[in-house]
């Protein structure tokens, strides 16, 4: 089974989806990092909205091991493609009726809890889809990619933030990031018979 994983055709395949899939995130989360606590800011928020905007990644990886024992029994690639393409369209819907600092605070709290649940089912992926020789130069390689989109991305919104719209600028980002989540659809893996380990709730409840 591993083997069939790691046959170098599936990884070629697998690797040209997640440096697409890696790239179109690194547009979206630059843009949303860099961009949405001065927006909420020039919006009038309080110094609490920008904080919730600025803590809702470290909200969502504390929220992350519930999602990961929810979510176990999914098959991985559906889990971290149907989470991160959700993720994002609930972005846009909310970045679409927010009308206040808070609501934009609370829909990029929301956004990152989505996105950040499958972290640990997508660390599992990575070891099972790419051979162990190489699979941190792999994934270093996305990380590059993501990398250079971000950098771009921001630049170019930077442009932008202050001649249009604020929420058409959030809101190019999202689309141009959906196609990314929704191509990892398309990552070739056979999972383990074995069933995954998880902590019981309480352990979990414990450790966060």
């Amino acid at each position: 089974m591993t083997d069939r994983n790691w046959h170098p055709a599936r990884v070629r395949h697998n690797f040209h989806i997640d440096v697409f899939s890696g790239a179109c995130a690194g547009v979206f989360s630059a843009v949303l990092v860099t961009f949405m606590p001065v927006v909420v800011r020039r919006m009038g928020g309080s110094p609490t909205d920008v904080a919730i905007v600025v803590g809702a990644p470290f909200i969502g990886h504390m929220l992350a091991p519930f999602f990961t024992l929810l979510l176990s029994r999914i098959r991985p690639v559906r889990v971290v493609a149907g989470t991160s393409t959700l993720a994002r369209l609930v972005f846009v819907l909310g970045i679409l009726v927010a009308t206040t600092p808070l609501l934009f605070a609370l829909t990029t709290v929301v956004f990152w809890v989505i996105a950040v649940s499958n972290v640990a089912i997508y660390t599992s992926l990575m070891r099972g889809i790419y051979p162990t020789s190489d699979r941190a130069y792999i994934m270093g390689k996305v990380r590059v990619g993501a990398s250079v989109a971000g950098i771009a991305s921001a630049a170019v919104a930077g442009v932008f933030i202050d001649s249009v719209p604020v929420q058409w600028v959030f809101l190019a980002a999202a689309l141009i990031a959906l196609p990314g989540s929704m191509a990892f659809f398309k990552v070739e893996y056979d999972r383990p018979i074995i069933a995954p380990k998880t902590h019981p709730i309480g352990v979990i409840v414990r450790d966060v």
